[in-house]
């Protein structure tokens, strides 16, 4: 019951699925438009966050990738353009490869939460999202504290 949740048990769950496919060669981080938005029942609770999507890279390039709750970059990797979940880097020609990853959020609120995928190109080549309308994932889980 949401009224005394158990301990790690899971409230609610938000899916969103994306096919659009979205392109930058920013080298600050930029969003995708890809979001989900969660209302917390409790204050206490957390967000579980899964993220899975398919990416490309052109040549010589690293992209950065990560998921913002409202404005706020959750990734704890040092700040930089680096700063994401997950990266990918090839030398050569382009390459199309999954990311996938998975953060514990406290939002600490009962308001409407929002998480977006945010992306960037660290060498000002093109970095994509949903290449070939692979659609993309955004799970978003409330735990009970």
């Amino acid at each position: 019951s949401t009224a005394n949740p158990q301990s790690g048990g899971v409230i609610q769950v938000v899916n969103a699925t994306s096919t659009t496919g979205v392109s930058t060669s920013s080298t600050t981080l930029v969003t995708t438009g890809f979001s989900a938005s969660i209302t917390p029942k409790f204050s206490t609770s957390k967000i579980l966050i899964f993220v899975n999507g398919n990416t490309y890279i052109a040549s010589s390039n690293v992209g950065s990738f990560t998921v913002y709750r409202g404005s706020t970059n959750l990734s704890p990797s040092p700040a930089g353009t680096y700063q994401g979940f997950g990266q990918s880097y090839i030398a050569g020609a382009g390459i199309q490869c999954n990311h996938t990853f998975s953060f514990l959020d406290s939002p600490a609120t009962t308001s409407s939460t929002t998480y977006t995928i945010y992306y960037a190109s660290v060498n000002g080549g093109s970095a994509y999202i949903c290449i070939n309308q692979v659609a993309a994932t955004l799970i978003l889980q409330e735990i009970a504290a």
